[in-house]
């Protein structure tokens, strides 16, 4: 695997939280900035679409606003084609490669895990079958062909 390490500037947190437009995503997808100021789904794809938080809040302060964790607890997650049976404890998460989404890191045969050629990152830890410890990662990992 080939290494990448981002560095994520200008983002303002207060409380593992920060305040964004959000271009297109809904509560709990993994998002990356996508423009000033904005977030969309996140994915595997390229290298340059890298995750930066999780949607926790739609709506906030005003319409076409939310708040994304970088960092913290998130509850409510539920069963869906990334997490067919809902979070495991203890189990490691990455981003998936269907934009923001997330997959087990030892799901190999989920459709959603990254491809070779596509990049692994470490988003977060499972708590609970609803609970993600958020702990993402600055580091991309290239996944050999």
């Amino acid at each position: 695997m080939v290494q990448t390490t981002i560095m994520q500037t200008g983002l303002q947190t207060t409380g593992g939280r920060f305040e964004v437009a959000v271009a297109s995503g809904a509560v709990l997808d993994l998002v990356r900035v996508s423009g000033s100021d904005t977030v969309s789904p996140a994915d595997t794809t390229t290298n340059d679409r890298y995750a930066v938080g999780f949607i926790s809040r739609l709506s906030y302060p005003v319409a076409g606003r939310g708040l994304v964790m970088v960092q913290g607890v998130l509850d409510g997650f539920v069963p869906n084609v990334g997490i067919p049976l809902g979070l495991t404890p203890n189990k490691r998460y990455i981003l998936a490669s269907n934009p923001g989404l997330i997959v087990a890191v030892d799901d190999t045969g989920n459709p959603n895990y990254p491809l070779p050629g596509q990049f692994l990152q470490y988003v977060g830890f499972g708590l609970t079958g609803t609970r993600l410890l958020v702990n993402i990662s600055p580091v991309l990992m290239e996944i050999a062909p």
